[in-house]
């Protein structure tokens, strides 16, 4: 856990984490604050991480994690459940937007929504 204070306002962490055996990371329980002047973002996840298979504490070998699924709050503010491929893109979304609607969407390898329910009406 980490806190900070300074001028603008405060900072404040916690990750909770299960290792795969002899590995890093595949599970992690995360909490953020922080406050800039008048903007404040509170949120917290539940994270699922793809490790390389050939990780290991021993030789200190540690790939990057590759995130597949996170249930919480985005960095966007919006509460959901987040799906990603192999490679951490976002595949699928299924949230409560910042107007309480509930939202999912899909998406193709650039990250372009390709499907969207409800469709968005035209007025």
């Amino acid at each position: 856990m980490t806190v900070r204070k300074n001028a603008d306002g405060h900072s404040s962490g916690l990750s909770f984490t299960h290792d795969q055996y002899d590995g890093d990371q595949i599970m992690q329980l995360l909490s953020e604050d922080y406050q800039k002047g008048n903007e404040r973002f509170v949120g917290s996840s539940l994270t699922f991480n793809d490790r390389p298979k050939n990780e290991s504490q021993r030789t200190k070998n540690f790939g990057q994690g590759t995130p597949r699924i996170m249930l919480g709050k985005s960095r966007g503010q919006r509460d959901g459940l987040f799906l990603f491929d192999a490679k951490g893109l976002p595949k699928a979304m299924f949230y409560v937007d910042k107007e309480n609607k509930a939202k999912l969407d899909f998406y193709d390898d650039k990250g372009n929504i390709t499907a969207s329910f409800p469709e968005e009406s035209s007025k």
